[in-house]
């Protein structure tokens, strides 16, 4: 399922919660007491990942948070940095913090996205070209670039080291 920027709300909404489900159900497949064991991406652990999902989530949830709030997005120190620059300054932050810790701040940042994406209209959502952030393309493509696409391209690799896994 592939949100694109000629569907609906409900239809955005509803790949979001679909895709999240899934990547959610393959997460649970890997035991929590190996969450933190690396090796999903290189030296990177579950929890590494879903830090990684929760920086670009959050990302995305701020963009949308101020185009609600002062209709235009404001460049902070993250939009200067390159993608793997943002990536290493993210796992140094979080690496250190107890896994329920990440877990739970990642869902709240995905509930806290899904809550504010209801909150827009959907000419503000499907409409191209109107935001500059978003490349030329539509708010709910960018959405899906940080969430749905993001899971996806990491899904086979986590496919892979949860196989390893009997639970």
């Amino acid at each position: 399922m592939t949100p694109d920027a000629s569907g609906s709300k409900s239809a955005l909404l509803k790949t979001l919660e679909f895709e999240r489900a899934e990547l959610e159900a393959l997460i649970d497949r890997v035991p929590l007491e190996r969450q933190d064991m690396p090796g999903v991406i290189g030296d990177w652990s579950v929890k590494d990942l879903i830090a990684q999902f929760l920086l670009w989530e959050q990302w995305v949830l701020d963009r949308c948070s101020q185009l609600m709030k002062v209709r235009q997005v404001i460049a902070n120190e993250r939009d200067t940095r390159c993608t793997n620059e943002m990536n290493r300054l993210h796992f140094e932050r979080y690496r250190p913090l107890p896994l329920d810790q990440v877990r739970n701040e990642e869902r709240r940042v995905f509930a806290a996205l899904i809550d504010l994406i209801q909150a827009f209209d959907e000419d503000a959502l499907f409409a191209s070209g109107r935001y500059e952030f978003a490349s030329g393309g539509a708010l709910a493509d960018e959405i899906a670039n940080e969430t749905v696409r993001h899971y996806q391209v990491h899904r086979e690799t986590l496919t892979s080291f949860a196989h390893g896994f009997v639970k």
